[in-house]
């Protein structure tokens, strides 16, 4: 019965969002929505008339006929008020009798889990909203959305899609597509934010307090990195790579940040080398392009094509000496320090090689390269 009462209350708050997206594209005036219409009876089909009747009954919509019904003020008020919603229809209540147990350490994984999706969606949002220009864009329930946020089906986007809404970082457009808000765009690009609003990591690993010059290197790094790739696998491998990066500042995972530094850096050359094929396997020997192109062969290849300053190529080698610590018999042998300060300067290396790139992308030197 209690996961029953929260599938309702979590679709009473879907519905309420679908209220208030009406009463936003009416600019204030009077919105009504039809209980019986087509649209609302195939988006919630069984759980439609007992979703108006709870709205109804917590006085969050009013009947204003026989079959409409309007957002009331007490509803405009809730909607964007997580503290009001969940004392009206609470939806991520443990009852006590799990509490600490087993099945509630399911709930919190499961809860990370939803969370690491709902930001992959949110990633995707926010790419569409910076290359709209901050325009409304909505995003639909189609496979190319699936491919690019890495779900098995409509299901898992619907189930993001809710939680984004849920938490006032996303928005539906009509009946279907959804879009950011103004608040998921700020919190799409801030990590603290986002860490605070969609964690996915344990509370035994609680968020550190993040430097504020260090929280600046991490927006620089998703803003340029997630609209410079233009491989569509690179750009899922770079989107998955900045979140891992983002919580592993964030929970003090040194190495795991030293990794992630160097599959970005990777990325980043192979996507721009690859993009005239034919030139960077001039620069490979007897061996093939991009199967054998190592990193330092990668830095090779953008430098003979000015693609980067010699200065970011020394940049890209401190930050693969640390990437390289992957061996545990290496890390050994160079007694390298992996601690705070080293987080903190690999995050800097790679903004300032990300710089470098996006400078060539401004300048026209990528362009030359693939006019070649």
């Amino acid at each position: 019965m209690a996961t029953d009462a929260r599938d309702l209350n979590l679709k009473a708050r879907q519905l309420l969002q679908l209220f208030h997206a009406d009463y936003v594209a009416a600019c204030g005036g009077t919105s009504i929505v039809m209980r019986g219409s087509r649209q609302m009876i195939a988006e919630f089909g069984d759980a439609l008339e007992p979703s108006f009747d709870l709205l109804s009954l917590k006085r969050l919509i009013s009947r204003v006929s026989d079959d409409g019904y309007t957002i009331t003020d007490q509803g405009l008020e809730a909607v964007d008020d997580e503290e009001t919603l969940e004392r009206l229809l609470p939806i991520s209540v443990i009852p006590e009798a799990v509490v600490g147990s087993p099945e509630a350490r399911d709930i919190e994984l499961q809860k990370y889990e939803l969370n690491e999706k709902a930001r992959a969606l949110l990633s995707l949002l926010y790419r569409c909203h910076v290359q709209n220009a901050g325009r409304p864009f909505g995003v639909s329930p189609r496979q190319e959305a699936f491919t690019a946020c890495g779900f098995a089906n409509g299901a898992e986007f619907k189930r993001a899609s809710s939680w984004l809404i849920r938490k006032n970082l996303a928005k539906y457009m009509g009946m279907g597509p959804v879009t950011i808000t103004s608040y998921g765009a700020e919190v799409a690009g801030n990590p603290a934010a986002l860490d605070e609003a969609l964690p996915i990591a344990p509370p035994s690993l609680a968020s550190q307090s993040i430097p504020g010059d260090v929280a600046e290197s991490l927006q620089d790094i998703r803003r340029i990195a997630i609209n410079f790739v233009s491989d569509a696998d690179f750009q899922n491998i770079m989107e998955r790579d900045i979140i891992e990066l983002e919580c592993a500042v964030a929970n003090s995972l040194h190495k795991s940040v030293a990794l992630l530094a160097g599959s970005i850096v990777e990325a980043l050359l192979a996507d721009v080398v690859g993009r005239r094929p034919d030139l960077a396997r001039s620069y490979m020997g007897r061996k093939t392009f991009p199967a054998d192109a190592s990193i330092d062969k990668l830095v090779e290849i953008a430098v003979g094509e000015s693609l980067i300053e010699s200065l970011a190529a020394s940049l890209v080698a401190s930050i693969k000496d640390y990437r390289d610590l992957i061996h545990p018999d290496r890390e050994r042998r160079t007694r390298a320090k992996v601690d705070r300060p080293t987080t903190f300067a690999l995050l800097s290396l790679l903004r300032l090689v990300l710089r470098d790139l996006d400078d060539a992308n401004r300048d026209g030197r990528i362009a030359a390269y693939q006019a070649k």
